[in-house]
């Protein structure tokens, strides 16, 4: 249709849970979110930064994999390449149910370590 879509790749939410497994934070998680009450917009905003405080500390395991498949994107093209991560909901697309745009999104530049 004429449209340039560039490449890129994807971490599964397998992914997610083995990071999650391998920092301990699964567990951290369930403790934090077990009883929580959703109508309560204080007490889920507290648990949310709760929840996504340690993350940031946490060395990920699978850098070094997302790192090549960024180099991988520049190798095909002509010059380094700037990548964008978003996540995304695992649910986000079902016919009552819109969650686009609620995660964060991150950039990782052409000088990556």
């Amino acid at each position: 249709m004429g449209m340039q879509v560039p490449n890129g790749f994807a971490i599964t939410a397998e992914g997610y849970r083995f990071f999650l497994q391998e920092a301990q934070l699964d567990q951290t998680m369930r403790v934090l979110l077990h009883d929580l009450k959703t109508h309560d917009l204080a007490r889920l905003r507290h648990r949310g930064r709760q929840v996504c405080q340690p993350i940031p500390a946490v060395s990920l395991p699978l850098a070094q994999a997302i790192i090549a498949a960024a180099d991988r994107l520049s190798a095909e093209s002509a010059h380094k390449v700037d990548v964008a991560v978003r996540s995304s909901a695992t649910l986000e697309d079902l016919p009552d149910a819109r969650f686009a745009g609620q995660q964060e999104t991150y950039l990782m530049g052409q000088h990556h370590d």
